[in-house]
């Protein structure tokens, strides 16, 4: 054996230098590598969270999207009078029946986790014809649909959106 790899090799403070670490230094090495694995690990979970969260609510807003176009769909296939029939802040459920959208009072059942449903309300209008939220008079060629949307996430969360739009009698002024 050669000498020179085996002696001590000595500090100038004369004490013996180790070379290797000790087990404060790995017990301490240990536990930041825990850390940062933990800290990643929930950094993931989270993003897969956000990603089925976004997945559901753009889902949810196709379905409401889809619910007023059955609305202009109905409108466009019937008479304006039909809009008559649909009681003011009542719930329609949007279906196709046969190939045309229709709006019946009884659920025809939910779409996967969602339930979806439209309501109605009158439009007023101020003296320049400008929609207005009170006052001014009601416009019997127009009405406010409103979409709901509503479904409980992953989380167990229950949610819920609504988008609106103006329907308006178009076929009176042609």
């Amino acid at each position: 054996m050669n000498k020179a790899n085996t002696a001590k090799k000595y500090s100038p403070n004369g004490t013996t230098k180790n070379s290797g670490l000790g087990l404060v230094e790995m017990v301490i090495v240990v536990a930041l590598i825990a850390t940062a694995f933990t800290a990643l690990l929930q950094l993931v979970v989270l993003e897969r969270r956000t990603q089925s969260v976004a997945r559901e609510e753009l889902a949810a807003y196709t379905i409401a999207r889809e619910a007023l176009e059955a609305v202009r769909g109905v409108r466009d296939a019937a008479d304006w009078d039909a809009f008559d029939d649909f009681a003011l802040s009542t719930p329609f459920y949007p279906e196709v029946i046969g190939d045309q959208w229709q709006l019946s009072a009884e659920n025809p059942g939910d779409i996967g986790i969602y339930t979806r449903w439209i309501a109605f309300n009158e439009v007023r209008r101020d003296g320049n014809d400008n929609v207005v939220e009170s006052g001014g008079s009601v416009d019997t060629d127009s009405r406010r649909a409103t979409s709901y949307v509503t479904w409980t996430t992953v989380g167990g969360n229950d949610r819920q959106i609504e988008l609106e739009t103006i329907v308006t009698n178009w076929q009176e002024f042609q």
